[in-house]
């Protein structure tokens, strides 16, 4: 059986979603405001900086590279190779997501997903630009398992062990930074979650360890000015 044809359901898309029709623009844009807000959402419920409108702009802009570049080749008739634009997009990407990424004193590393996040929502955004929609939404669900319910079995396990975790509240986000830094002597991931008080301006962080939680590390941190309570 030639491949070619039992492929065909998966690849090819009606002719009117194909090409550049006014008609497959407006899908492709559309497709890739639901897409990147989507991912948006998940991560600005967590209290992300790049939340639903910054995943959304990322995704659209992507989107429209890819048909900028297929445009101008194949409809103005400029030299060179459309992917090129794509290539660019996928490269200045990074520059966006190191502004969501904080290192602590200590080398704590937060924001990697949401950068990570980022950099595949861009992807998407090409696949959609170029008509690939399949591949576009199964990314987006692979996506969201991983920063979902993966995120639930990570939190809970670290090199096989069962791991702790306390909850904060702080009085505004920038004590974040100052948190990561008064908590560097202990082996702990820190996660910023929305505030269970419901207090705008409030941020919310949970604190994971490895095992057991410090016996003195409750009494610490209910000591420091910052924080409005711990659970």
């Amino acid at each position: 059986m030639n491949p070619d044809i039992t492929m065909n359901w998966i690849i090819e898309t009606p002719d009117i979603f194909s090409g550049l029709t006014g008609v497959a623009v407006l899908l492709r844009l559309m497709m890739a405001t639901v897409i990147g807000g989507i991912v948006g959402w998940e991560r600005g419920r967590h209290g992300r900086a790049a939340g639903l409108r910054t995943h959304i702009m990322v995704c659209l802009g992507a989107c429209l590279a890819s048909l900028v570049g297929m445009y101008t080749t194949f409809y103005l008739g400029a030299s060179g190779d459309p992917n090129r634009v794509a290539a660019q997009v996928i490269s200045g990407i990074g520059f966006l997501g190191v502004g969501t990424i904080i290192v602590g004193r200590s080398s704590q590393v937060t924001g990697l997903t949401t950068a990570a996040g980022l950099w595949a929502t861009a992807a998407a955004g090409l696949a959609l630009g170029v008509g690939f929609y399949w591949a576009a939404v199964l990314t987006t669900m692979f996506m969201l398992v991983a920063m979902t319910f993966l995120a639930r079995i990570e939190r809970r396990t670290k090199d096989g062990r069962l791991c702790e975790h306390i909850y904060l509240e702080l009085r505004t986000v920038a004590d974040i930074r100052t948190l990561i830094e008064d908590t560097a002597q202990w082996d702990r991931e820190i996660e910023v979650v929305p505030p269970r008080s419901g207090c705008n301006g409030n941020a919310g962080v949970e604190i994971n360890f490895p095992g057991h939680i410090p016996e003195d590390m409750i009494a610490r941190l209910e000591e420091l000015d910052y924080v409005l309570f711990v659970l």
